[in-house]
C-alpha cells in the first residue's frame, strides 16, 4: 500500500543514513588526500631510485591489495567479536579503522623521509641564486636569477592542455565503469540467491587479482604500446566483464569474471599514475594526482552510481551490467580515434626527430619551460 511505500522509504532515508553520510563525508577528506600522498610519494621515491636498484610504481602499489584484502579479513572479525563483548559492531570497525590509521601515519613519515621534490632546474637556479648574491657581497654586478615557480601558472597552464583534459575525462568514464563493481555488483549477485561464502570469494578474487595487475602492470603498459593503448584495453576489459556478467543465471558464474579485474581497474589505475609520473611537473604533482584519485574515485563513481541506481531500481541488474558494458565499447572506440589521429602522429613526428619513439606514446610533458615566470 502507499502507507507502507511511504514507510520503507522514511525508514531508508532515516537518521541513521544522514548520519552514515556525514561519517562517510569526513572520512572521504582523509582518505582521498591520504591516497594521493601515498602515491606521490611512491612515485617520486621510484623516479629517485638509484638506477642499480630500480623500483617500478606498480610492484610497491601492489601492496595496497593485500592491505585491503587484510582489512576487509581483520573487519569481519571486528564484526564477529564485538557483538559478543556487548559492543556493537560498529565500535569494532571503527576501532580497527583508528588502528590502521595510526599505522598509515607512522609509515607515511618514513615514505617521506629524505625525499626531495626539488627538479634538476631548481638545483640549478639555488646555485645560480648563490653565485649572485656571492657576486653582489663581493661589490660585483650581478643578473638577478628572474626564473621563479609560480604553482598556479603551472598548473592552469597544465590542465589546459588538450592531451590532459582528454586524460581526465577518460579518467571520469572510468570511474563510472568502477561504480558497477563497488555498488552494484553485491545486489545483483544477492538477487540470484548468491551464498555468503561466494560474495566472499568474489571480493577474495578481485583484491588477488589486483596484486598480479600492479606486479605486472609497467610490463603490460610497454607491451601494448604506451599508455593510450593500455587506457583502450583496459575498456575493452571492461566490456568484455560486464557483458559477460549482464548474462549470467549461475552466480557461481561471476567468478571467471573476477580475475579481469587485473586488467580493468587495477590496470587503469596503474596506467593513470604512470601517465601522470612521465608527463607532470614536480611542482603540482601532487595536485594532478589527487585530482586524479578524485576524478576516478570521487565524481566519477558518485555520478556513476547515482545514474545506475536509477538503472538498477527501474530495469535490474541485467540490463545495467549490459548498458555498462556498452558505454566501455563507446569509450573504447573514441580512444582507438584518439590514438589514431593524436598519438600515432605524435609518435611519427617524434621518430623524425630522433630516429625512435619513447616506447610510452604519452601526452607531451610540461617542460620546466613552461612554468618560467
Amino acid at each position: 500500500s502507499n502507507e507502507d511505500n511511504e514507510n520503507i522509504e522514511s525508514n531508508r532515508f532515516g537518521t541513521f543514513y544522514f548520519v552514515m553520510v556525514l561519517i562517510n563525508i569526513g572520512v572521504s577528506f582523509a582518505e582521498g588526500s591520504a591516497l594521493a600522498f601515498v602515491d606521490t610519494g611512491t612515485l617520486r621515491r621510484s623516479q629517485l631510485a638509484p638506477g642499480d636498484r630500480p623500483l617500478t610504481y606498480g610492484r610497491q602499489r601492489m601492496f595496497a591489495a593485500l592491505g585491503a584484502a587484510f582489512g576487509i579479513f581483520s573487519t569481519n572479525l571486528a564484526v564477529d567479536f564485538f557483538p559478543t563483548a556487548n559492543i556493537t559492531c560498529y565500535a569494532g570497525i571503527f576501532g580497527v579503522y583508528v588502528f590502521f590509521t595510526l599505522c598509515y601515519g607512522a609509515s607515511s613519515i618514513t615514505l617521506f623521509r629524505g625525499v626531495s621534490f626539488k627538479s634538476n632546474h631548481e638545483e640549478e637556479n639555488k646555485e645560480e641564486d648563490e653565485q649572485t648574491l656571492q657576486q653582489k657581497e663581493n661589490g660585483e654586478e650581478g643578473t638577478t636569477n628572474k626564473t621563479k615557480k609560480n604553482l598556479r601558472k603551472t598548473l592552469i597552464k597544465t590542465l589546459f592542455q588538450y592531451d590532459v583534459i582528454f586524460f581526465y575525462l577518460t579518467t571520469f568514464v572510468s570511474g563510472l565503469e568502477y561504480s558497477q563493481f563497488t555498488s552494484f555488483l553485491y545486489p545483483y549477485l544477492r538477487e540470484m540467491d548468491a551464498p555468503s561464502i561466494l560474495l566472499t570469494l568474489s571480493v577474495v578474487i578481485s583484491n588477488l587479482a589486483s596484486v598480479v595487475g600492479f606486479a605486472f602492470c609497467q610490463d603490460i603498459i610497454h607491451k601494448l604500446g604506451g599508455t593510450y593503448r593500455s587506457f583502450a584495453f583496459v575498456f575493452l576489459m571492461y566490456f568484455v566483464r560486464y557483458f559477460g556478467i549482464g548474462f549470467i543465471q549461475n552466480p557461481w558464474v561471476v567468478l571467471i569474471f573476477q580475475p579481469l579485474h587485473a586488467v580493468s581497474a587495477t590496470l587503469f589505475i596503474a596506467t593513470g599514475l604512470t601517465h601522470l609520473k612521465a608527463t607532470s611537473p614536480l611542482p603540482v604533482i601532487t595536485t594532478l594526482i589527487s585530482l586524479f584519485n578524485t576524478t576516478h574515485y570521487g565524481l566519477g563513481t558518485i555520478i556513476g552510481s547515482s545514474i545506475s541506481g536509477i538503472i538498477y531500481e527501474k530495469y535490474g541488474g541485467r540490463t545495467l551490467f549490459k548498458s555498462t558494458s556498452m558505454l566501455a565499447l563507446v569509450w573504447l572506440l573514441v580512444l582507438i580515434v584518439y590514438i589514431v589521429l593524436v598519438v600515432r602522429k605524435r609518435e611519427r613526428k617524434e621518430k623524425e626527430r630522433t630516429g625512435k619513439t619513447n616506447g610510452l606514446l604519452l601526452m607531451e610533458p610540461v617542460q620546466d619551460k613552461n612554468i618560467k615566470e
